[in-house]
């Protein structure tokens, strides 16, 4: 009897029944989501393959803000839906996007879409270790919008002390790896920014309080620094973004260019 099993190819978990010392069973297991998704949905696994500026993009996005679950599914959480129906209309138009209390949750069950996110470093439980991926410079500022959209904020705001306006925009991530690494490649390209580590404190999440196990770790723009940095990711004709933050991205650009 032939031990390869059904269903190898595809990337299958297999199992193994014992019926005696001469005769096995072998058989594998695919979870239910993945057979009705890959029957049901028609991915467009170039938007991933083709590795150019929106391959970058979600990648940043996934890496930061996605949740790799087992061999054939990722997933995406945001309360921004008008981003995930980006996203999604671009991997795959028919997905549904779920709403869990307010959140909304994209789930991808493509076991190569997995693999490729898998390949650049996009691991289960990576939070703490993740690393910076080895990224074509070319498609640098695509990433970085990616990975600001997911895990980033941007901002201006009004200092009373001085009356004066303040911008800055940062990224954020637990593994100080990641962050390490990001930091010398802005350096390298002449990017400047500061490095900030915060303190380990009480957090509020849905109304209920909890002290943080692990510290978090920034890449900070201020001012003309988050001016420069906001230039070069959203450069003319980036294919892709979450729209809130660039509305406020235009804004400090085009302030920054009416300053004399």
């Amino acid at each position: 009897m032939s031990k390869r099993p059904y269903g190898l190819s595809l990337g299958l978990r297999q199992d193994r029944v014992s019926l005696s010392p001469l005769t096995q069973i072998y058989f594998t297991v695919r979870p239910y989501h993945d057979i009705y998704h890959s029957m049901k949905y028609l991915y467009n696994l170039n938007i991933f393959l083709s590795e150019n500026s929106t391959s970058f993009y979600l990648l940043g996005a996934f890496i930061t803000d996605g949740c790799i679950d087992g061999p054939h599914k990722v997933k995406i959480v945001s309360k921004d839906f008008e981003w995930l129906s980006d996203m999604r209309n671009l991997i795959c138009t028919d997905l549904p996007i779920a709403n869990d209390r307010g959140t909304h949750v994209l789930k991808i069950y493509n076991t190569t879409i997995v693999n490729w996110l898998r390949k650049f470093g996009c691991v289960p439980n990576k939070s703490l270790t993740v690393k910076f991926p080895s990224i074509p410079p070319k498609y640098l500022p695509d990433f970085f919008r990616g990975c600001m959209d997911g895990d980033g904020s941007v901002g201006s705001y009004i200092l009373k002390k001085h009356n004066n306006k303040f911008t800055s925009c940062y990224l954020l991530s637990a593994s100080k790896d990641f962050i390490d690494t990001a930091s010398l490649t802005l350096h390298s390209i002449g990017i400047e920014h500061y490095f900030y580590k915060d303190k380990i404190r009480e957090t509020n999440i849905k109304g209920k309080k909890f002290m943080k196990k692990n510290p978090t770790y920034r890449i900070f723009f201020t001012n003309a620094k988050c001016e420069k940095f906001l230039k070069w990711i959203y450069y003319d004709g980036f294919p892709i973004s979450l729209k809130r933050k660039y509305r406020i991205a235009q804004t400090i650009i085009k302030e920054s260019l009416q300053t004399p």
